[in-house]
């Protein structure tokens, strides 16, 4: 999350929209968090801001389809990414909006190049190294996958 925002204006403005869910569900975990430890437990909880839940897992799964894309080479991974995860779940002046917006997100060569990413890493080609290995070793895309499974499942329950 930290990271988003040093890869320009797209991403920060992105990265806003996901604050918007992750406060309030994380002020909901740390309310009781002995509670609120799992998943299941989490969604389950009276209260529990499900709204905010549901846009910031899609938002993670939108990301990590970004970053998986772009490392498999495609040119217009953005587009990828939110034709096959976001698209589904916004309205058509939503989609026009965020269609938009993807066109400004950085290429795969800008990420690879970002200091910022790799801060103390001097030299251009280990610091592209270093972020071409972090992104193709990444769980995080199955993690999320996962966490919408336990989401969708509770709220069949």
């Amino acid at each position: 999350r930290d990271s988003l925002p040093l890869l320009g204006s797209a991403t920060s403005m992105a990265t806003a929209d996901i604050d918007g869910n992750l406060v309030p569900v994380k002020a909901f975990y740390e309310a009781d968090p002995a509670h609120r430890s799992t998943l299941q437990a989490l969604f389950a909880a009276d209260g529990v801001p499900r709204l905010h839940i549901r846009w910031l897992l899609w938002a993670m799964e939108f990301f990590a389809t970004y970053l998986q894309k772009l490392s498999g080479g495609d040119k217009w991974a953005a587009r990828t990414a939110y034709d096959e995860t976001l698209t589904k779940h916004h309205n058509f002046a939503q989609r026009m909006a965020f269609k938009g917006l993807l066109l400004t997100f950085p290429s795969w060569e800008r990420i690879l190049g970002a200091e910022a990413l790799c801060p103390g890493v001097q030299d251009p080609g280990k610091r592209s190294q270093a972020i071409r290995r972090d992104v193709e070793r990444s769980v995080f895309l199955p993690l999320i996958l996962q966490a919408l499974r336990i989401y969708e499942a509770s709220e069949r329950s």
